[in-house]
């Protein structure tokens, strides 16, 4: 990219910071939301808060929808799939489920090697997408306390 971009990890607050407030903060500033799917994304309040919002934005500067389908998400499906939510199902993600090992290790393995280059990939979509966001305005759109299904939906096999 022509500048170095401003990324938010909200693992990475400073000690003491009100964290509600600062992710707030942050998300009004945020020009795209690299959304990491999992079952949890979608039962925390926080994640899909942030979802929600991404989601009004879109809707408020009519992004992905005909010609302007890219969006200011980038959802990235790192397990499961199956139980999200109707509209996420309907939004294109870059699956890299493949790769979500729970062992320590990964980096030695073969496996490493295509989830690295996958990584770049998606660091260069990336990278395309930033290009076609508009310019942040002030009244962007936050979305608070939005509802979420707290219960995981479990499918058993029948015996």
């Amino acid at each position: 990219m022509d500048r170095e971009p401003k990324i938010f990890i909200d693992t990475k607050q400073e000690t003491g910071v009100h964290w509600p407030q600062n992710i707030q903060k942050a998300l009004k500033k945020t020009r795209i939301l690299l959304a990491v799917w999992s079952p949890h994304f979608f039962r925390s309040q926080w994640c899909v808060a942030e979802w929600e919002s991404m989601l009004k934005r879109e809707e408020v500067i009519g992004m992905s929808v005909g010609e302007n389908a890219g969006g200011l998400i980038y959802p990235i499906l790192f397990s499961d799939g199956k139980h999200f939510p109707e509209k996420a199902k309907e939004r294109q993600y870059k699956d890299i489920s493949r790769w979500g090992f729970p062992q320590k290790g990964f980096e030695e393995t073969i496996e490493y090697i295509d989830f690295h280059r996958q990584v770049e990939d998606i660091a260069k979509e990336l990278e395309l997408q930033i290009e076609k966001v508009p310019a942040w305005q002030n009244d962007w759109p936050i979305i608070e306390n939005p509802p979420i299904d707290e219960e995981p939906k479990v499918e058993l096999m029948r015996i």
